[in-house]
């Protein structure tokens, strides 16, 4: 993705707000790149651990985001899927948050230090955050080069993409930094039935972002079976009669990925 550099765009998957589709964007984003032949490292942020979850893995992990964090080198653990590596959660990763490790200075490095030693190992790194705006967005933000917000086509999904463009940006002033860059919104989940709801949202949000937006349609039969067989293999790369949706994957990374080499372009 940046073999010039030979160093990782790291993209964070964010939205304020619960049931965005947040965590399905960063897997199949992952597993398109790497279907695109990138080395891929999956970071899983939210406690609830649906994303480390769905990537199946044989044997233990070789550590939790929360041990990395915790002062020590991310050791990711390969995953079952070829080029796709996972910084995987679990529950515990919700205590950190009442751990002294956020009174340190600088708190707001230690995903970007934990990460540091195995950039250059990587094409893309995904970030998958949590639920609700905490200190785990602040330290994925930082570690990031770029970020997407991921919506469905719902009014309070919408309210997040303000809430989130509004926080990441006050953040950067803070901070004084320009990283993470804005790339756009992924709209994931557009049935014809809501086809108006869609063409608000991107009329509302179309002149600022410039084209800058990806749809994913919707495919209910597969959303309800992938977590209703028991199968820790949720990848729609691996499942029937899903061809449209990999398509529209496949696309979003290709997009994504000229987002991110254009922004490398104009940063300073």
């Amino acid at each position: 993705m940046r073999s010039h550099h030979h160093q990782a765009h790291v993209l964070a998957i964010t939205n304020m707000r619960g049931g965005c589709a947040k965590t399905t964007n960063a897997l199949h984003i992952g597993l398109a790149s790497a279907r695109m032949g990138n080395r891929v490292l999956m970071v899983d942020l939210d406690p609830q651990a649906h994303l480390t979850a769905s990537l199946a893995v044989e044997g233990d992990f070789l550590q939790f985001v929360d041990d990395a964090l915790s002062g020590k080198h991310a050791k990711p653990t390969q995953t079952k899927t070829e080029n796709v590596c996972i910084l995987p959660s679990r529950i515990g990763l919700s205590s950190l948050l009442e751990s002294g490790i956020f009174s340190k200075v600088r708190w707001e490095e230690m995903l970007l230090k934990a990460l540091d030693p195995v950039i250059t190992e990587f094409d893309l790194v995904v970030i998958d955050t949590p639920a609700t705006f905490s200190k785990l967005h602040t330290i994925a933000l930082r570690a990031s080069d770029a970020y997407v917000i991921s919506l469905r086509p719902e009014a309070f999904s919408v309210v997040g993409y303000d809430e989130s463009r509004s926080q990441v940006e006050a953040f950067k002033e803070e901070c004084g930094i320009s990283k993470p860059i804005f790339l756009g919104y992924i709209l994931s989940g557009v049935p014809k039935a809501k086809r108006r709801a869609v063409d608000r949202i991107r009329e509302g949000l179309g002149a600022e972002l410039n084209g800058r937006s990806i749809e994913i349609p919707l495919d209910v039969a597969f959303d309800e079976a992938r977590w209703s067989d028991g199968s820790t293999n949720r990848s729609i790369f691996d499942w029937a009669g899903t061809e449209e949706l990999q398509a529209a994957y496949l696309e979003a990374c290709g997009k994504l990925t000229k987002w991110m080499n254009d922004a490398d372009g104009v940063r300073t």
